[in-house]
């Protein structure tokens, strides 16, 4: 009767430890897949001065993955497309007025042949992206669908805010495409990016002018 103890306690011994490992491994699966969105952070600045607007941003990707900003807005021109980090849409949302770099919702009274896109820049696990950028006073109305029309008067804004949107890559396929200058850019389906994008808002209480009606 005394023999048995002895025998069981190297086998009880070791199945404590199986069990250990197992659930330490499993929780180590389990957090390592796991993106928290609000780690992501956006810090930006803006300036007026000799009638224009400058501002700057920086979007901080702390997380263990890469993620991707909807930020490459471009232009149909008889060249091709146009890319420039001043191109970005403006928006009115209850008189407020949003610089926008995200993926638009189509108007639910707009028929379109195809959604327009922005293409993407990745910013890889444990960096950043930084730009900036300057747009002329009173600001000109720019809108994928162009739901704004540019008024023949300027309108003051008591303040507006900047919006970046981004995504995970677990949140949408990552397709590589040639523009039409030929260079290979970063895009995405418009229904995954509409669904799963993320939008990083900074308000500025400045006042600027557009050629916009609140």
């Amino acid at each position: 009767m005394r023999i048995l103890p002895q025998i069981l306690k190297p086998v009880i011994l070791s199945l404590c430890i199986l069990t250990f490992l197992s659930v330490g491994f499993l929780s180590l699966g389990k957090g390592s897949n796991v993106m928290d969105a609000s780690n992501v952070t956006l810090s930006a600045e803006a300036l007026i001065k000799n009638d224009r607007l400058l501002l700057h941003y920086e979007v901080t990707n702390p997380t263990n993955q890469p993620i991707y900003l909807v930020n490459r807005v471009f232009q149909w021109t008889e060249q091709g497309f146009l890319i420039k980090p001043e191109l970005i849409y403006t928006e009115l949302v209850d008189n407020h007025l949003k610089l926008t770099k995200a993926c638009i919702e189509i108007p639910d009274n707009i028929d379109v042949e195809a959604p327009i896109v922005p293409f993407l820049t990745q910013v890889d696990a444990g960096s950043r992206f930084e730009e900036s950028f300057s747009l002329s006073l009173p600001i000109v109305p720019y809108h994928p669908y162009a739901v704004l029309e540019k008024e023949s008067d300027s309108y003051i804004f008591n303040s507006f805010e900047l919006v970046i949107g981004w995504l995970s890559n677990e949140e949408f396929s990552v397709q590589k495409v040639k523009d039409a200058n030929g260079n290979t850019q970063l895009s995405g389906k418009y229904t995954e990016l509409l669904k799963s994008q993320h939008l990083l808002k900074q308000s500025f209480n400045l006042q600027v002018p557009a050629y916009i009606k609140p």
